[in-house]
């Protein structure tokens, strides 16, 4: 059985969908690793891991998508609300704060910029393919 996706797949994901699962499966992550493991930073590294890879598929996405600015404040209002629910979950099950933890605030600060540029170029690599595509 031959597994296919259609052509526009991607650019039907919604932001908000996505932020729910990956919400789901992050504080899922955080609460069973923080609970087995001995290291005590676990917890924020799993947070920062999820909220990285939503900055970053939300990023692919937005480039695939017709409605890149109805999707765009979508993903941008989810994205502190996403960061805030796995930082508190971080929070409540790891022995460490984060004051303590200079690296991941470091971390924390340079994923949002990473957020916030790759929007910002995804619809400007979208402009230049919709510029090459017409002439």
């Amino acid at each position: 059985m031959k597994f296919t996706l259609p052509a526009d797949a991607l650019s039907r994901v919604n932001p908000i969908y996505f932020a729910i699962l990956i919400l789901l499966g992050t504080m899922i992550t955080i609460v069973v690793w923080g609970s087995f493991s001995s290291d005590e930073t676990i917890e924020w590294f799993i947070a920062t891991s999820g909220l990285c890879f939503y900055a970053w598929m939300v990023t692919l996405f937005s480039f695939f998508n017709s409605k890149w600015g109805k999707y765009t404040i979508q993903s941008i209002v989810c994205y502190p609300i996403l960061g805030f629910a796995m930082l508190s979950v971080a929070h409540f099950v790891s022995t460490t704060y984060i004051d303590e933890l200079i690296e991941y605030q470091m971390l924390l600060v340079a994923i949002t910029i990473f957020f916030v540029v790759s929007i910002v170029m995804s619809k400007v690599i979208q402009g230049i393919t919709l510029f090459f595509h017409e002439h």
